[in-house]
């Protein structure tokens, strides 16, 4: 469970000191080339404008002849200590004629002529670059280049070079003011982190440690999260989810613990009575007798297994439902007659109170026979015996037919209602011989009616018998005449 922490702790770490390096990376870069170019452009603009006062006021003097060079070298000297950039003048011919430092004038190793630096240069044409001007200067430097004009006449050039180390100072400043803004924003988010572990992974934990706990079958567990947000939300799913699964899991003990009992007591008594037979410990006479109890017992198993089989297709959703218009009076006419013999070995009065008329529904016929068939077999195992069984078939008036079976019996009390739909429920556990069932009928019955979109309802109060109803559509024919 810790390696899970952690590997999405390690991934979410990763993953915002990159994007917030990355993003300040970016911002340092965009921050240096915006301040650089605008000093830059600035200095430029200035110098430009220092360039053409000190050719009007200082340079043109020595063209005209009124200074001399060194005086002018002079001049120019001193301004370079007021503006902090050296200057330098060529003539016509591009002959260095003066300079504020000896830098050109006065090195045996550097050109004389200026056009000597790269033939590139136009001395017709100004120019502006960046950089260590062909290697003169050991720092990086901003020069521009203006040719001198006089009457329309070219006369000489001038050349301006003034240092972006102090630019370079101010990118260091910003970068330390970014850098320091970086790691108050990693603070910041390594804080933010610690907070979402404690609220986010944290949770995500304990969910998966009892998701682990769920998959080996743990479902009494639960997720401790008492948080209102998609997490809890989650929590109390996975929670519900643990219920469901308990209740099937409870379901599946059960199913398996009263099919093997089901099975097992008739296949015991098969297995006893044909034994017997066979080694001659039940004589002859008596041997037609107990054939006919094993042929009962093996009807029993054959309505068990059928009885699953219906309820398997229940559930895998292929049960057909073949609607069509028939007689309801007929059908519970036929169950009376089907069961006559059953409720007389019992003393129970079978009591059909239908219409003389025919009853128009419109359902899957042989499956609703099954229904009545199942309720009316309930009502006689559980009615004491001088009793009297009610079928009742009658119109509603919302366009359907109620059917009810109501018994004189025992009753089923309320804690047992809530359960009696469930497979192999049986609600009187002291069952005799003559109250053997699978406990599928009545579930049986309820998959039958929900697949027809109709519902069932029990009324029933211990010692008082009970009255199952549901409803069945009316053909849409027989639904307008009863209108």
């Amino acid at each position: 469970m810790r390696l899970f922490k952690r590997s999405m702790f390690d991934i979410m770490i990763i993953a915002y000191l990159t994007l917030t390096a990355a993003s300040f990376g970016v911002m340092v870069l965009f921050i240096n080339y915006s301040i650089t170019s605008l000093l830059a452009r600035e200095r430029k603009d200035s110098m430009l404008s220092q360039a053409q006062l000190i050719t009007v006021q200082y340079v043109k003097g020595y063209f005209e002849g009124d200074t001399t060079n060194f005086q002018l070298s002079k001049d120019l000297a001193a301004i370079q200590d007021v503006l902090g950039a050296e200057i330098w003048v060529a003539d016509s011919s591009g002959q260095f004629v003066a300079c504020s430092s000896d830098r050109v004038i006065g090195s045996k190793d550097l050109p004389l002529n200026f056009e000597a630096f790269s033939p590139k240069i136009n001395q017709y044409q100004s120019f502006s670059t960046t950089g260590r001007f062909y290697k003169l200067f050991d720092h990086n430097t901003l020069s521009i280049g203006i040719p001198i004009i006089n009457d329309n006449t070219y006369i000489g050039y001038i050349i301006f070079h003034s240092s972006l180390e102090d630019i370079t100072g101010i990118e260091d400043s910003i970068q330390r003011v970014v850098l320091l803004a970086f790691l108050v924003v990693l603070l910041i988010v390594l804080l933010f982190l610690y907070h979402f572990s404690n609220k986010i992974l944290t949770p995500i934990e304990k969910i998966n440690k009892v998701a682990y706990d769920y998959s080996n079958g743990k479902f009494e567990k639960k997720i401790d999260i008492d948080i209102n947000n998609e997490i809890g939300q989650l929590a109390h799913s996975l929670n519900d989810m643990a219920d469901e699964l308990q209740k099937v899991e409870d379901y599946r003990k059960n199913f398996i613990s009263n099919v093997s009992h089901d099975f097992r007591s008739p296949l015991t008594s098969i297995n006893g009575y044909l034994t017997a037979i066979q080694d001659g410990t039940i004589p002859p006479e008596k041997q037609s007798h107990y054939i006919d109890v094993v042929l009962n017992e093996t009807k029993r198993l054959t309505k068990l297994t059928q009885g699953l089989i219906d309820l398997n297709d229940f559930n895998s959703n292929v049960l057909i439902v073949k609607k069509s218009k028939f007689d309801i009076t007929e059908v519970i006419k036929n169950a009376v007659d089907t069961f006559e013999g059953t409720a007389s070995k019992k003393n129970v009065h079978i009591s059909p109170d239908i219409p003389k008329e025919a009853l128009y529904v419109y359902a899957d016929k042989d499956k609703i026979s099954q229904v009545v068939n199942n309720l009316l077999d309930n009502a006689i195992k559980f009615s004491n015996p001088n009793t009297t069984i009610f079928v009742t078939a009658l119109k509603t008036d919302h366009s359907k037919v109620k059917v009810s079976v109501k018994d004189k019996g025992v009753g089923i009390s309320k804690e047992h209602q809530k359960h009696i739909w469930e497979r192999f429920y049986k609600a009187d556990s002291s069952r005799g011989r003559d109250k053997v069932g699978s406990g599928l009928g009545l579930s049986i019955v309820k998959e039958i009616l929900k697949a027809h979109g109709e519902d069932i309802t029990l009324i029933s109060e211990k010692g008082h018998g009970s009255e199952f109803i549901f409803t069945l559509p009316m053909p849409a024919s027989e639904s307008k005449k009863g209108r």
